[in-house]
């Protein structure tokens, strides 16, 4: 069992790929959670059958929820860290709130 670092649930190895299985837990991604992330990934299986070009956004995605475009707030991921490269680090507002809410809940429900 390892916890899936986007929806915090103790998950068997059954529900990981083998690659998101290796990873630590703030990378790993349930199978659940890949599958419902990025619009685009939807729309370009879509597009692949239908032969038409993907739409794509200029913001990377959020490493929490792998979402590639803006929140439901009109938010774009943002980096305020000190990662490298041109799309590490990017996440939006309300997936730190929310990750950092989760952490501290399993934190506390772990320790006490």
């Amino acid at each position: 069992m390892k916890i899936c670092g986007a929806c915090a649930k103790s998950l068997p190895k059954e529900d990981y790929s083998g690659k998101q299985w290796k990873l630590n837990q703030h990378a790993r991604r349930c199978k659940w959670c890949i599958a419902e992330s990025c619009p685009l990934r939807a729309a370009a299986v879509q597009a692949v059958q239908a032969a038409e070009p993907v739409a794509r956004h200029d913001a990377p995605p959020c490493w929490i929820c792998l979402d590639c475009g803006p929140s439901p707030d009109g938010e774009l991921p943002r980096r305020d860290c000190s990662c490298r490269g041109e799309t590490s680090g990017f996440a939006h507002t309300q997936c730190l709130k929310e990750y950092a809410d989760k952490k501290t809940f399993h934190y506390i429900s772990v320790v006490l």
